[in-house]
């Protein structure tokens, strides 16, 4: 395993990719500093599944998120409805039943999903979008993605969807292995 340096100090080359599993071989991509967190970070690439991810793979704190808001307020973020993969999902002529959603945020997704004829569930890590998704009258919750998801009955899901999440998450396998059980059989997910 190679060390590189970088500002805070030497980062090893990961052990495994968080993707396919594999032990490698990994391309360096660069260096990365988050500059909410304050973290240093480095950007490796999986020679096996071409899976781009951070070293180390750690969750953000709670608090990570209510500091990033002021930079993620100043983001340009389209309207739900002029979402591509939205309106992909929701006119693929699925029959309307009951959808996780998983990395909610302020419920754009669910909420058009609700006006779809779904009913669902949303949740997220960020406290404050999350009370944005409950004033719309959405079944939001706040937690920790992997914790919420292993208290829900299995089977309870006829689809899930994880817009802009697994690229967020440290250990994707654990999360979308937390997610399966909660489908129904032929369940619609990514």
């Amino acid at each position: 395993m190679a060390a590189l340096a970088h500002q805070g100090g030497p980062l090893s080359e990961p052990r495994s990719c968080p993707g396919c599993a594999r032990g490698g071989p990994f391309s360096f991509v660069e260096p990365w500093h988050d500059r909410i967190g304050g973290g240093d970070y480095s950007v490796w690439s999986c020679a096996g599944c071409g899976l781009v991810f951070s070293e180390p793979r750690v969750p953000p704190p709670a608090d990570w998120y209510a500091k990033a808001a002021p930079l993620r307020a100043k983001e340009e973020r389209p309207l739900p409805e002029t979402d591509w993969r939205f309106r992909q999902f929701l006119g693929e002529g699925l029959a309307p039943g009951r959808i996780l959603d998983v990395g909610c945020g302020d419920g754009g997704f669910l909420g058009l999903a609700k006006f779809a004829g779904w009913s669902g569930v949303g949740v997220d890590y960020d406290e404050r979008v999350i009370a944005r998704a409950k004033e719309r009258g959405l079944d939001a919750h706040a937690d920790d993605l992997v914790r919420f998801l292993k208290q829900q009955m299995p089977g309870e899901f006829d689809a899930a969807v994880l817009f802009d999440v697994l690229e967020h998450t440290p250990e994707p396998a654990e999360l979308l292995g937390a997610v399966a059980p909660l489908l129904k059989k032929g369940g619609i997910w990514p």
